[in-house]
């Protein structure tokens, strides 16, 4: 079976957008839950409503953006969707 395969230059571009994606995922998730430990100490209402930014314009739109790319990954190229356990999980 002729499966469509992506080239070299569109493996490394959907890469580097999922690796960057990821790392902007990871820092909002980081910088909300500091958020909450501040507020959590020092009672600042305010914070609320950055955490709930965060989540709403970065952290949920680039889950979305993660999904997508893994899954050009997964079907696109030879690591597939079932041939590693670690995919299946992730």
């Amino acid at each position: 079976m002729n499966e469509p395969r992506l080239g070299s230059f569109s493996k490394k571009a959907i890469l580097a957008l999922h690796i960057t994606v990821t790392s902007i995922w990871a820092g909002t998730v980081f910088f909300s839950l500091v958020l909450n430990l501040i507020k959590a100490q020092q009672g600042l209402p305010y914070f609320d409503r950055m955490i709930l930014y965060a989540h709403d314009h970065v952290i949920s739109n680039a889950a979305y953006v993660l999904i997508v790319t893994g899954l050009i990954f997964s079907l696109f190229t030879n690591w597939g969707f079932t041939r590693f356990y670690w995919i299946i999980f992730k």
